[in-house]
């Protein structure tokens, strides 16, 4: 088990807060239920379907082939045209991306939420918006700034609870010490727009997860904590679960982690089982899984093919995981996919039968209305992505789809209520032909009516 002791002392939190970024974050949750996220970031889990090949992954080793990356185009500055399927609308209006109206402030590695009254929230991010809030009306297509939470974070979980209301846990802010872990936590009650303080969390960790269980509480995995060393904070993985009932306002510690992690996949099951893969923890990268079944006790699963770190997951209707993309510890980005099935009691990885278009880490992903899921953004290595893929329910297979007007990572993408994709935010890296990187926080936001698949 990864202890406080293992940390990298020597590790500046600003500098670990950048590198972290640079790997990815993950997208899992539901637009609509919520049941499970990472990072803030939203996809839908229902009426999903694959087919996959039973062939036993045994003695796989990372090689070029696990590998989805091209070094000649890693260098350069990808336009939203590159590597885009062409595609002939399915329906009036559909497979087209549209501009939407741009948030007020820039925003990356904030939250993002679609309300039950069909508005999304937006909360914190790095910088100036850590201390903001803002909500978008489809229907008059407008931004609009709403009731500031009551602290800074950037990097924390927000969760739609069964009633409505929006729970931030967790993240990081910075200030005369460098990044310190938050342990406060508050809900947003979306009628009247007001934020309300709820029990602190015995841990500040941020870039953890956050999946909520089928009883409405809340469960906390993994995840980076802070710790105060000679007048600096420093970061150390977290090494236990916490879980919130929302029926006393409380958060209870769970079991510790076996691995502690960061970036890791995260995956909610039809029994309430949250199951953590791979991931990160300093510089030590996982295989590892860990399954915290519904009676809150753990177990370990069978480990990963290969080392991922800021992969996205799917749960599939017959109860199966896919995981697919993320990067290794060394950067490069992977296209293949995985599944996570179990048998008579015993969990087993298979591959897939299917890869992602590209490489990518640090993607997002959202259920579109017809129960395909789409792929959206990343990085790959030093530069953001407009490139999307699609996962058909129907076949269980994944192609790439239309790509978006802007490229971005670390932004966030959700279902809103009439099924529409919306991208928002988020960070355009790109490097020229001479090396120079440039990075810029994105306000734009935009959205696509996915049509009849057409694969």
């Amino acid at each position: 088990m990864i202890r406080a002791s293992k940390k990298e002392n020597s590790l500046q939190l600003s500098a670990f807060l950048r590198s972290a970024c640079s790997l990815g974050t993950l997208v899992v949750a539901c637009a609509c239920g919520d049941n499970v996220e990472f990072l803030n970031s939203r996809v839908e889990e229902r009426d999903v379907f694959a087919q996959s090949d039973d062939t036993l992954l045994e003695g796989v080793e990372e090689s070029n082939g696990d590998v989805g990356q091209e070094s000649n185009e890693s260098s350069q500055e990808e336009s939203p045209g590159d590597n885009e399927q062409v595609l002939e609308p399915s329906c009036d209006g559909c497979d087209v991306w549209t501009t939407a109206a741009s948030m007020n402030i820039a925003r990356r590695n904030f939250s993002a939420t679609t309300l039950n009254d069909g508005r999304v929230l937006v909360v914190g991010g790095e910088g100036d918006s850590a201390l903001s809030a803002e909500i978008y009306n489809p229907e008059s297509d407008t931004w609009s700034f709403t009731s500031a939470p009551t602290y800074p974070r950037t990097l924390h979980s927000a969760t739609k609870l069964k009633d409505g209301r929006v729970l931030i846990v967790g993240g990081i802010r910075f200030g005369a010490q460098g990044g310190e872990g938050v342990v406060e936590s508050e809900i947003f009650e979306p009628e009247s727009e007001t934020w309300v303080e709820v029990r602190d969390v015995s841990l500040g960790r941020y870039g953890h997860s956050a999946s909520l269980r089928s009883d409405g509480s809340v469960v906390l995995a993994g995840g980076m904590q802070t710790f105060e060393q000679e007048g600096f904070f420093t970061p150390g993985p977290c090494e236990s679960f916490e879980i919130y009932n929302p029926a006393t306002d409380r958060f209870s510690s769970g079991p510790q982690h076996i691995n502690g992690r960061t970036y890791h996949g995260v995956a909610l099951t039809s029994d309430d089982s949250v199951i953590i893969m791979g991931g990160a923890a300093g510089r030590d990268e996982w295989r590892s899984v860990e399954i915290f079944g519904s009676n809150n006790t753990l177990e370990l699963g069978p480990e990963l093919p290969v080392d991922r770190i800021a992969p996205t997951t799917l749960v599939l209707e017959d109860g199966g995981v896919v995981l697919m993309g993320g990067q290794s510890s060394s950067g490069n980005p992977y296209s293949n996919a995985y599944r996570l099935t179990q048998n008579n009691g015993t969990w087993r990885w298979t591959s897939f039968g299917g890869d992602l278009s590209q490489g990518r880490a640090d993607m997002r992903s959202a259920s579109a209305g017809n129960g395909d899921t789409l792929i959206v953004g990343g990085s790959r290595e030093a530069n953001s992505m407009a490139t999307v893929d699609r996962f058909n329910s129907a076949t269980g297979t994944l192609s790439s789809y239309v790509s978006m007007r802007e490229a971005r990572s670390e932004h966030q993408a959700l279902t809103l209520l009439d099924g529409r994709v919306m991208v928002m935010g988020g960070t355009l890296k790109t490097t020229d032909v001479d090396g120079n990187q440039r990075r810029e926080t994105l306000a734009s936001s935009e959205w696509i009516r996915v049509g009849t698949s057409q694969d």
